[in-house]
Parts: C-alpha cells; structure tokens; sequence
C-alpha cells in the first residue's frame, strides 16, 4: 500500500482476496457484504485494518504459518464464519472481531507493542472456538462471547487487565488465565464445563 485504500465489492457476491503479500504502513478499508475477505499470506507493517461488513473472513492460510501485523484489526460485522488461521500482532488499536461464528487457531497477541490495546471477540449468532495454538496475549481488557457458547483450549494473558468470558464456557484442553499482579479481574459471567465428559485443569492467576 501506497496510502489509504478503501476496497468495496458491493453487495452482491464480490470477494476480496489478497493472494499475495501485503505491505505499507497504511490504513485499509473493505467493505464486502455478502462476500468473502481473504487474506491467504503475510501482512506486514499495516496501519488500520477495519473489515465493516463481509459473509467469511479468512485471516492466513490454513497449511501456512502466516502472520499478520498491523495497528489494529477490527472485523465491525460478519453473516458467516471468521477464521484466523495467521499469527496476529497489532498495537494501538487492537484486536476487535464481531461475527456469527468465530474460530481462532494462532496466536493474538496486543501485549508485545505494549500500548495499552485489548481483544474483543464477539460470535454475536454461533459459537466461538478458540484452538490450543490460539493463545491470547493482550495489554489490555480481553472480552470473549459466543452466543451458542464458548469452547476454548488457550491460555490468556494480560497485563493488569481484565478477563471476562460472557457465554457459557467448555474448556477443550488444560486452560490458564493470568490478568497480571495489578487490577485485573477474571470473570466467569457463564457455566464452565469440560468438553465429553473429561477433566481440564483451569489454572486463574488474579
């Protein structure tokens, strides 16, 4: 990128695919109703990244060990299924993430930058699934909700800050919580379960 981009498919179908990889320390806008947003290598070095509407967001390809840095990645609405796939790293603004399904399977992480930036991640219609190798390290609050629950196997990590797991939670591997030795309160706002019928160890570091 040379400057600010802002990319609309329209409302009909029209995917935005980027298929290569992408650079520039600007901001990108898409907006792509309906359609699919691709980003199937690395991105390096963005500023804003801010998806306002699209069906599926795939973020890194899934047999690749992408990563995906920018000032902030933020998805406002989605009708499908969010998938990131890439390792993620922002700064100022964070990770924030709203659509009917989300499945994160690698690393967000707001803490290395240490900007004070936080995670959101709302499944505002199905659930949300967070794999082992989806660890969250953040330097602010992290929110996680899936309206048909949360299943999680990933650690969490803030500095002084809060956690709060909104849904109903079913813990798929051993899970730690750690909000640092500041202000930083854990919160269980639904039932915690194992997933099968099995025992997972949660480890809560307050």
């Amino acid at each position: 990128l040379t400057g600010h981009i802002v990319l609309d498919s329209g409302t009909a179908t029209g995917n935005v695919n980027f298929n290569s990889t992408l650079t520039g320390a600007f901001d990108l806008d898409i907006d792509a109703e309906g359609s699919t947003v691709a980003f199937d290598e690395n991105v390096t070095g963005l500023a804003d990244v801010t998806i306002s509407a699209a069906n599926n967001v795939v973020v890194g390809d899934s047999t690749t060990t992408d990563t995906f840095t920018a000032a902030s990645l933020t998805q406002s609405a989605g009708t499908g299924t969010t998938t990131v796939n890439a390792s993620v790293t922002t700064a100022v603004g964070g990770i924030s993430l709203t659509s009917d399904t989300i499945a994160i399977n690698n690393l967000l992480d707001t803490q290395t930058n240490t900007t004070g930036a936080g995670v959101t991640l709302n499944a505002d219609t199905n659930l949300l699934t967070i794999a082992a190798a989806g660890d969250i390290s953040s330097d602010a609050a992290v929110s996680l909700t899936g309206n048909t629950g949360i299943q999680t196997a990933a650690d969490i990590t803030t500095s002084d800050a809060a956690i709060t797991l909104n849904s109903a939670t079913t813990l798929t591997d051993d899970i730690a919580l750690n909000s640092g030795s500041g202000l930083g309160n854990i919160t269980f706002s639904g039932t915690i379960d194992s997933d099968n019928g099995g025992e997972r160890n949660l480890t809560v570091a307050a």
